[in-house]
């Protein structure tokens, strides 16, 4: 059963994430599996709060500039991105692809840092956190680098919020032996779809929640660019590697 606070954050979510200008608390009310009374309540405690705006009666409601100033103020894993963004829009430039820094947190994938300099390849980054550990590369990578018991609530959490899952993974156990292979490589290189992803993870002492990843369209993919990227990701994250862990020694 969902609780008062998660249904607060929910309804910023959905609203923060929203291609729409407005959302209506019927839409919200809806889309989220809520009811309307309540949608309607929480609605304006967050109007008075200034976290959404409301629009019009009929267009609905918006984020407020509490909102954007919490995205703006929050200094979640600083000395990280510090380290992080520029070799992350470093590699997006040199490479001509989309590079980003991914990082799992309970059991869902969440995207710090994104940079995309290929017009031609469309990534729309939307929401607050991701369903799709195991069929994106930097998921994938992530998930290897988790203890068994780890990767089995991974499984489950991703199983509890309808996340997507490659027909290899049928069941918790069945996963292990991939992961396991994904480990000891090191690194994601794979085709997939109308893409080719790559995966490097970043390092802080023997831990790995947090990875560099990239993808570019197969239409550009070559054995010559293919070794060049991955020189260019794996450098990169052990350059964030060992900035970040600078950092927190000196700092």
């Amino acid at each position: 059963m969902v609780n008062a606070i998660e249904k607060s954050f929910l309804i910023l979510e959905k609203i923060a994430s929203s291609e729409l200008a407005a959302l209506t608390p019927a839409q919200l009310a809806d889309e989220l599996k809520l009811n309307r009374a309540t949608c309607s309540r929480i609605l304006k405690q967050l109007l008075g709060m200034g976290y959404v705006i409301k629009i019009s009666r009929q267009q609905g409601y918006a984020a407020g500039p509490r909102l954007h100033t919490v995205g703006n103020i929050c200094h979640y894993s600083k000395l990280l991105l510090q380290c992080a963004i520029p070799v992350i829009d470093r590699c997006a430039s040199e490479l001509q692809g989309s590079v980003l820094l991914s990082q799992l947190c309970n059991g869902r994938r969440y995207i710090l840092h994104h940079r995309n300099c290929d017009p031609a390849l469309h990534v729309n980054i939307n929401r607050p956190c991701y369903d799709d550990i195991f069929v994106t590369a930097t998921g994938l990578l992530l998930a290897a680098y988790c203890s068994k018991s780890e990767r089995v609530n991974c499984f489950k959490i991703q199983k509890l919020h309808n996340g997507a899952f490659p027909e290899e993974f049928s069941n918790a156990e069945a996963i292990h032996d991939k992961l396991d292979n994904i480990r000891k490589q090191g690194c994601v290189k794979m085709d997939r779809g109308y893409q080719w992803v790559y995966a490097y993870p970043v390092k802080t002492g023997n831990q790995v929640n947090t990875a560099v990843g990239m993808s570019i369209l197969k239409s550009r993919h070559t054995p010559e660019l293919h070794q060049k990227i991955c020189r260019t990701l794996e450098a990169a994250a052990e350059e964030i590697s060992h900035y970040s862990e600078m950092k927190l020694v000196i700092g």
